[in-house]
């Protein structure tokens, strides 16, 4: 089933079950590999590019959807979404451009800062695998996803731009996320 399939039978929003981190390598046999290219090329030899430097429009309208981005509040411990994609809003269920991570009362909230904040902290690329259902009725949707540094001073990470590809090969990144956290669980 299309995820405007899942739209149009009402089986939205979303809740995430699992999102398990990843190697960059894993999810660059994905979409994530457009935005990571890009990225990569602004930032040079630097830890990671400027937001100034960073233009959503140079990124394929495939991409451009799935694509959040947020700005980072060190003195909170918080993040605020500058972008959230309508891609996100058709599978996700929800907008939450302008709003905190704080300000969610989804279960999920406390593990996505803590992602984000490990962005901030490593001042590299965090890649993960999500499991999504959309309802009761739906199957679940299994998605690489990547966040990445941006750094106006070169030294503290000031926004970090995410990319999920919900449009990604299904029966794949279930398999994987299953290896990961059968994985995790071995540890």
């Amino acid at each position: 089933m299309s995820i405007a399939e899942f739209h149009a039978r009402g089986m939205l929003p979303a809740i995430t079950q699992a999102a398990i981190r990843t190697t960059v390598e894993d999810v660059l046999d994905s979409n994530c590999r457009e935005l990571f290219e890009y990225w990569d090329g602004l930032r040079g030899a630097r830890p990671a590019p400027a937001w100034s430097e960073f233009h959503l429009e140079a990124l394929s309208p495939r991409t451009i959807p799935y694509m959040r981005v947020v700005d980072v509040d060190l003195a909170a411990s918080d993040i605020r979404y500058r972008y959230w994609g309508t891609g996100l809003v058709r599978v996700l269920g929800h907008d939450r451009t302008g709003q905190t991570l704080s300000g969610q009362s989804a279960s999920r909230a406390a593990k996505a800062l803590a992602e984000y904040m490990t962005v901030v902290e490593e001042k590299a690329p965090f890649a993960l695998i999500y499991n999504t259902t959309t309802s009761k009725k739906a199957m679940p949707l299994f998605a690489p996803a990547i966040r990445l540094p941006l750094m106006n001073d070169g030294e503290t990470v000031n926004n970090i731009v995410a990319y999920a590809d919900f449009e990604a090969d299904q029966k794949k990144w279930g398999a994987l996320l299953a290896k990961r956290l059968d994985e995790d669980l071995d540890a």
